[in-house]
């Protein structure tokens, strides 16, 4: 599956994917029809240059010329056969996309190969997504960052945003906040949507920059205002959180941004122009320049979804999950995926200790449901120190089931993953289980928890294929007042088993009377780290399973109790054993 992250692949002259205004500027398209002449006469003595540019004009269809993919790469490979980076690209993105002809990712790679080695920064660009993506090539990484870190240093935003998201996620190379926001930072100074939105989610989220929810309401409404979704539903819930002169002060501001190319590469001067970021047709130019279009197809969104409206601040928190990879699934764009990490607890709620590795846990989870399961971003509800409003908006209520994960799911068609790490809590008189929202109070989980039951019971009637819960939880109990035995992640009473509907299978990390452990110096949570390192692959090898390449669940049960239970016994003298059930 890919990855659900800023990675965006620029589909050089392909911009027309995109619905066209049916309002035509007349001057722009009589300067497009005198270069489409101007074009085509040089094209047809030889101007690899001209071939490129009247390529674009029939991928377009503008200039007078029917839409005509066919035609388009006729022109582009005559380019491209005669060693213009420029017509590689275009010719390389045209087989990417099937347009014009039989969609071949391989062949699509061989062109961005030749135009990437040439220094062409969209061939690199481009070069790199296939690289991130494992499309034509194997899935790799570090490859992938070598070919973006050389089309950002030429000052291509789309690289430079792209690079930034892997400092963020740590893919490819440890993982620096501070070196994402550095690239972040260049791409949106040149008006690239992605980069803008980007820089928004870290000052939201206080990683690489101090924590400013105006200045984040900033770079997200300029990125909004670009038609960016994902930048226009952060920006919906980041008002939630500032009052009107903030909120008033920011928009002024963005009226007034423009984008500056000087300052997206302010170290070094670009080799050569970076990529137009809104499609122009020249002015009659000279044959011997080409006609960059613009960046066309975005392969994901933001490099997380978006948070609660009030992120927890990470100090005293993990952050860095354990380092595996998952083989590649199919992209999946149907399916959606619930991530909720509550792990500062002591911000809004009482009496309750905080869960350090709850945010690690997520990004390794993050992590596993884009590679493995195909999951693309915008399917993706990430919440951190999810509130009770939070969890009733996307579960629904014990009288309404049709919270926002219902209205996300595509029925019979959607497979859905929920994600919780956090407390759990057995509450009321007879120790009903609970998940425990950040802003709960200790002494009140009855009211103010959300209960287990009423969330199988609504994921129940969500006409999903399928549904896999995982919970980063248990429902055991140590003392009421919530405090912590060792490394655990329990709070109240006796439990009660809750019941899973058939449509779900639910995986939680121990028995109804154990307690989750940790790491002993808090980095992950033990389930949660030797569930990413079996569903990777270890659990495919024996002893535990068959090397057929597919994790089973009774693979991965008799991983976790060669893993997760030994070291729970080893680190902290106690029983803890994952448990797989399915509804019937």
């Amino acid at each position: 599956m890919h990855r659900l992250i800023a990675i965006v692949l620029i589909s050089v002259g392909l911009v027309a994917c995109a619905p066209r205004s049916a309002v035509v500027d007349p001057a722009q398209h009589a300067r497009d029809v005198e270069s489409v002449t101007h074009w085509r006469a040089a094209a047809e003595r030889g101007s690899a240059e001209a071939q490129s540019n009247l390529g674009y004009m029939y991928a377009e269809g503008r200039g007078g010329l029917p839409r005509d993919d066919a035609e388009a790469v006729k022109w582009y490979r005559k380019a491209a056969e005669q060693g213009l980076a420029l017509g590689q690209s275009n010719l390389g993105s045209m087989y990417q996309l099937g347009r014009g002809v039989p969609q071949d990712d391989a062949e699509a790679v061989r062109w961005y190969r030749k135009a990437a080695e040439q220094g062409d920064p969209t061939g690199q660009m481009n070069l790199g997504s296939m690289y991130q993506l494992g499309r034509g090539v194997p899935q790799d990484d570090t490859e992938a960052l070598k070919w973006y870190r050389k089309a950002a240093e030429q000052g291509l935003a789309a690289g430079q945003s792209n690079l930034g998201t892997m400092y963020f996620e740590g893919w490819g190379t440890p993982q620096d906040d501070e070196e994402a926001v550095k690239w972040f930072r260049r791409a949106a100074a040149q008006g690239f949507a992605n980069g803008q939105n980007n820089l928004g989610f870290a000052y939201w989220q206080g990683r690489g920059v101090p924590r400013d929810d105006a200045e984040a309401y900033f770079w997200i409404e300029l990125a909004a205002a670009q038609g960016h979704e994902k930048a226009a539903r952060s920006r919906f819930l980041l008002r939630l959180g500032l009052d009107e002169e903030q909120i008033a002060a920011a928009e002024k501001r963005a009226r007034a941004w423009r984008p500056s190319k000087s300052a997206a590469v302010p170290d070094r001067k670009p080799e050569r122009p970076p990529v137009a970021e809104v499609a122009a047709a020249p002015e009659a130019p000279e044959a011997g320049q080409a006609t960059r279009p613009p960046p066309a197809a975005e392969v994901a969104e933001a490099p997380a979804a978006a948070p609660a409206v009030r992120p927890a601040p990470r100090r005293g928190f993990h952050e860095t999950p354990v380092q595996v990879t998952f083989p590649r699934a199919p992209a999946n764009p149907d399916d959606v995926a619930v991530i909720i990490a509550n792990a500062d607890y002591r911000k809004l709620g009482r009496g309750i200790p905080n869960v350090a590795p709850a945010y690690a846990d997520a990004r390794g989870i993050r992590r596993y449901i884009i590679q493995a399961l195909g999951v693309r971003e915008g399917n993706i509800i990430d919440l951190r120190d999810a509130t009770s409003a939070q969890l009733v908006r996307v579960f629904g209520s014990k009288d309404n089931h049709k919270g926002e994960l219902f209205d996300w799911v595509r029925p019979g068609r959607s497979r859905v993953f929920v994600y919780y790490a956090g407390h759990g809590a057995p509450a009321g008189k007879d120790g009903s289980a609970y998940l425990v929202p950040a802003d709960a109070d200790a002494a009140r989980i009855e009211l103010n928890g959300y209960p287990l039951d009423t969330l199988y019971g609504n994921l129940g009637k969500i006409p999903a294929r399928s549904i896999t819960v995982v919970l980063e939880a248990c429902f055991s109990g140590v003392a009421q007042s919530g405090s912590l035995l060792g490394q655990v992640s329990p709070i109240a009473i006796r439990p009660k088993t809750a019941s899973v509907p058939s449509n779900v299978t639910a995986i939680a990390a121990g028995a109804a009377d154990q307690m989750a452990t940790w790491e002993p110096d808090g980095t992950h949570s033990l389930f949660t780290k030797y569930f990413l390192k079996g569903m990777s692959g270890e659990a495919d090898k024996s002893p535990f399973g068959d090397g057929d390449g597919t994790v089973a669940w009774p693979e991965l049960d008799g991983y976790l109790k060669d893993t997760l239970t030994y070291y729970a016994r080893r680190y902290h003298g106690r029983d803890q054993a994952a448990q797989f059930v399915t509804g019937r």
